[in-house]
């Protein structure tokens, strides 16, 4: 995921999430992702967003981010 694909994806979980309380994501095809990308879905999580099936490389770049 990068940065094009991150500002279609929060406008779009944004838009979902006004009508739905939360939202889940699959990510068990993304193999790739940017700083943008990772800023992205963190700030997603803080909005009721739950990634699953994020690898584990993923999962840390997130994390990473946040801090």
């Amino acid at each position: 995921m990068v940065s094009d694909a991150a500002a279609v994806l929060l406008r779009e979980c944004l838009k979902h999430l006004e009508t739905t309380p939360q939202l889940r994501l699959d990510f068990s095809g993304v193999t790739l992702i940017d700083r943008l990308g990772a800023e992205t879905l963190k700030r997603l999580q803080d909005h009721n967003v739950t990634l699953i099936n994020c690898s584990p490389l993923i999962d840390e770049i997130i994390r990473d981010c946040a801090g």
